[in-house]
Parts: structure tokens; C-alpha cells; sequence
């Protein structure tokens, strides 16, 4: 399965299980194989931007949002997540996962910055 493919079936699955349309989106350049998933864009402005993101960060198996979520180009990640994803029971926190999230604040994609 590609990044795009991925990407696609993670928000798919998202998309039937809430009923809400999140952002699963597959880098681009020297990042092509990461998966980013956030809120849609137009309502990352919005005042409730930070409740959909702590929905988001549970509808993904996780206990608050920490930052952006970024998948790996692994295929036991991508399997992971859609697990994740798709609502499967999540046990105790697996540590390895937590390189996978970054906090928005350190990533400079993130910030707006000029390149």
C-alpha cells in the first residue's frame, strides 16, 4: 500500500466510523512516505479547534492530543494506524508510537514560517 493509499483508506475509515471529515494527507518531497492527520483545515482557526483535535486524538485510540500526528512509512505503522483508525481496541501505550507524534509547536511545516 502507498502513502496515498494509506492516507486515503485511514480517512475513509475515519470519515465512516465518526461521521466527521478529518485531514489524512500524504507528504510531499523528501517526506513522501509520512501520513499527517489533523482537523480539516477550514476549522483549524476556528474556537473549537482544539476540542475536535482532542475528539481526533481519542477517535485515534490515544488519551489527548499532543500534536500532529504524523504516521510513519512503515507498513506495521500504516497497518497500525488504520487499526487505530477503523476503532480497533487499543491496549496499553506502546512507547515506540510516541515518536510518531510531534508537537506542532517544533515542527516548522506547522508554524507558518517562510521557507
Amino acid at each position: 500500500m502507498t502513502s496515498s493509499e494509506a492516507a486515503q483508506t485511514i480517512e475513509k475509515a475515519l470519515r465512516e466510523r465518526t461521521g466527521i471529515a478529518y485531514s489524512v494527507t500524504s507528504g510531499r518531497g523528501t517526506v513522501q512516505s509520512w501520513i499527517v492527520v489533523d482537523i480539516a483545515v477550514e476549522r483549524r482557526a476556528l474556537p473549537t479547534a482544539e476540542a475536535e483535535r482532542e475528539e481526533l486524538a481519542r477517535h485515534m485510540g490515544f488519551a489527548r492530543w499532543e500534536g500532529t500526528i504524523l504516521i510513519a512509512g512503515t507498513a506495521a505503522a500504516r497497518r497500525d494506524y488504520l487499526a487505530r483508525a477503523l476503532g480497533a481496541e487499543q491496549g496499553e501505550p506502546d512507547e515506540s508510537l510516541s515518536s510518531l507524534l510531534m508537537p506542532v509547536a517544533d515542527d516548522p511545516c506547522r508554524r507558518g514560517e517562510p521557507d
